[in-house]
């Protein structure tokens, strides 16, 4: 086998390594917007994240609305446990407005059915599903 010959297996096994390292991806539906003002933020969330601390999520995304309905779309995704919180950003402000007592004035919603309880938010297991590096979609509903 000629030296060029060897490079050429050499890169062909680098990006194939590289590329089966890739993640997959997480599609996140979110339903129910009231309306269609503002757009639908979407976070990813790790066991090793501080849930629901803004700053701590994994991966943010935004997406505008059509129909009362948003898509968010993580790609590169490595295989793992993790959980989605989502929430309708009416006023494009960048974070979930509270009323008193901290209870939501817009739209928001959370993986794997989780729902908030009377005391605050579902915490992440609740929240968590499993995820294999392929490819996935979640629906959550807006709840208000």
């Amino acid at each position: 086998m000629t030296l060029i010959n060897s490079l050429g297996v050499l890169v062909v096994l680098a990006v194939s390594a590289a590329t089966s390292q890739k993640g997959g991806v997480v599609t996140v539906e979110a339903t129910g917007t009231r309306n269609l003002r503002g757009h639908t933020a979407c976070a990813l969330w790790r066991p090793s994240d501080s849930f629901l601390e803004v700053k701590a999520a994994y991966r943010w995304v935004n997406a505008g609305i059509d129909r009362n309905r948003s898509v968010c779309v993580f790609e590169d995704v490595p295989a793992g446990t993790y959980a989605v919180s989502i929430f309708h950003d009416e006023n494009d402000n960048g974070a979930l407005d509270t009323g008193f007592l901290g209870t939501p004035e817009e739209g928001y919603g959370f993986s794997n059915g989780a729902k908030a309880g009377a005391f605050g938010p579902p915490g992440f297991d609740e929240a968590a599903f499993a995820f294999d590096g392929t490819k996935t979609t979640i629906t959550i509903g807006m709840a208000y």
